[in-house]
């Protein structure tokens, strides 16, 4: 096996290791769901968690030269009246939005 793939296969192993461990450890019942949380923190736990996950799709190419939001050939990126439009950042630009209008519509709820 070349250097390149264990290269490639350790990079993997850690970005794939480190998505689950912080989904496995954030939703567990020390953290998130932990009992004596008071159900607002939770909410806003919650709603961080979301964000922290979507928004840097926004930005990581910006701090990796060379590095690009389509992942087709270049120069074949889909245009909309004349402009790049990345469907990937359609999709996470909406998760976000998402995220946004399910925290705006909760933020003055009550515990039940």
């Amino acid at each position: 096996m070349s250097r390149v793939r264990i290269g490639r296969w350790l990079l993997t192993l850690v970005l794939v290791g480190g998505a689950a461990m912080s989904c496995a450890f954030d939703w567990s019942g020390n953290h998130l769901l932990h009992p004596l949380w008071h159900p607002h923190a939770r909410y806003h736990a919650a709603a961080l968690i979301s964000l922290s996950y979507w928004t840097p799709f926004f930005y990581v190419p910006l701090f990796l030269p060379g590095s690009s939001h389509w992942a087709g050939i270049p120069g074949h990126e889909p245009r909309v009246m004349g402009s790049i439009l990345y469907p990937n950042l359609v999709v996470v630009g909406f998760c976000v939005l998402l995220t946004v209008i399910g925290w705006w519509l909760g933020r003055d709820a009550s515990p039940q």
